[in-house]
């Protein structure tokens, strides 16, 4: 059963990466989504205004000193 099991992982591997490796969809598969996109924006921008809201705390905190 082992051998069974291990012999058809295997061919599977090696189907996939045959079907993976194919220089005509490297575009297609490197392509990000344009879900991922829009959240990556997102989150630049959040970090963006975290990083100006610290700024403005550390201001705050530097003249009460």
């Amino acid at each position: 059963m082992h051998f069974m099991v291990n012999a058809s992982r295997d061919k599977l591997h090696s189907h996939l990466v045959q079907n993976l490796y194919k220089e005509d969809l490297f575009d297609v598969l490197l392509q990000e989504s344009s879900d991922i996109a829009d959240r990556r924006e997102v989150v630049a921008k959040a970090v963006e205004m975290l990083k100006r809201a610290q700024a403005i705390l550390n201001e705050v905190v530097d003249t009460k000193l």
